[in-house]
């Protein structure tokens, strides 16, 4: 959930992080434990989506609707790189003897 939040939220400090989520976790009660911080649940239990809102939501830009039965053309994926090939272990190419 950490890593999750400080992906959607780039500027998030440690602190700030630590804040948010003991703020929006969820209560754990009943033995051992007890209502609020204790030393058995600590904070309690993580709300990934509370947590979530904690942070307002970023602009994409204007929204595009498209009628039904409208044909559509997304943009080409961006190719992938590929690494140079290697021989396969055991095998030596054919350069070196």
């Amino acid at each position: 959930v950490a890593a999750l939040l400080q992906e959607y939220a780039v500027d998030l400090t440690p602190a700030k992080l630590e804040a948010v989520l003991e703020t929006t976790a969820r209560d754990v009660e009943g033995a051992p434990a007890s209502t609020g911080d204790d030393l058995v649940t600590g904070a309690g239990l993580i709300d990934a989506r509370a947590a979530l809102d904690e942070f307002p939501a970023a602009d994409a830009g204007p929204d595009q609707t498209v009628a039904a039965g409208s044909n559509v053309t997304l943009a080409a994926p961006v190719p992938r790189t590929t690494r140079p090939s290697r021989p396969s272990p055991g095998r030596r190419s054919p350069d070196h003897p």
